[in-house]
């Protein structure tokens, strides 16, 4: 084949066995909405002071369905600014999450805090494994890919255009590689029977070019889709 799909069959396997598994643990259901950074989902103010960044936090705790969750946030010591120009980069560690089922904390790095969809971005991922840990049967590669799953399952929740937009804005950081995000979103968006053209204009240039080859490659086999729409009414009740 002269274009080969850049994803893996192994890593489409994964995610493909990753959306069973969401499934099945209410990560993903009949009504997951697909989130847009914009007012429709998030109500915090502008800022960049830890107000804001606890109304962010907000915000997702509802999305995410954990609103009753005691989740503490503590930004990271700030690298001054003429440092982050000159460099270029944000920190190697953009966040931090620690807890248990009781609490937990999530440190960040307010700087990330002047690239508004990456902070969010951020966020999703540090309360994702909170969610993660609040399951009692581990998800797909267990403890090996926590990491990715954590990435993976932000997009399952619905969170996927934040997350790409936001990857793009620190530079591809984070641990799914974006065609492998835009596989993952893809497959969400045929699941959810979201239009890729609704999704398209909210993306920057190469996530959206990546998108596109991903639903093209995901219609191939709609097996997939119709295997996980089916079990997704199974487990709700509920029919798309």
């Amino acid at each position: 084949m002269f274009f080969k799909y850049s994803v893996s069959q192994e890593i489409q396997d994964w995610i493909y066995d990753s959306f069973i598994w969401a499934i099945d643990e209410n990560i993903i259901c009949a009504d997951t909405a697909l989130v847009y950074p914009s007012m429709e989902f998030f109500k915090a103010p502008n800022g960049q002071n830890i107000e804001t960044a606890y109304a962010l936090l907000d915000d997702l705790k509802h999305i995410l369905k954990i609103q009753d969750e005691e989740i503490e946030l503590s930004p990271m010591n700030r690298l001054p600014d003429e440092l982050t120009h000159e460099y270029g980069v944000l920190s190697d560690i953009a966040g931090t999450w620690q807890g248990d089922t009781q609490q937990a904390l999530i440190n960040y790095n307010p700087n990330l805090m002047g690239r508004p969809v990456a902070f969010i971005a951020m966020l999703a991922h540090e309360l994702m494994h909170h969610v993660l840990h609040m399951r009692t049967s581990l998800p797909p590669g267990g403890e090996d890919v926590e990491e990715l799953s954590t990435d993976l399952h932000v997009i399952t929740s619905g969170l996927g255009v934040i997350q790409m937009i936001g990857a793009e804005q620190t530079g591809w950081q984070g641990y799914m590689s974006q065609p492998s995000r835009a596989h993952a979103l893809a497959l969400f968006l045929e699941l959810r029977d979201i239009p890729m053209e609704d999704v398209i204009p909210s993306l920057p240039a190469i996530s959206a070019k990546y998108l596109k080859k991903s639903v093209t490659h995901i219609r191939k086999n709609p097996e997939q889709v119709y295997e996980l729409r089916k079990r997704l009414n199974e487990t709700t009740g509920r029919f798309l």
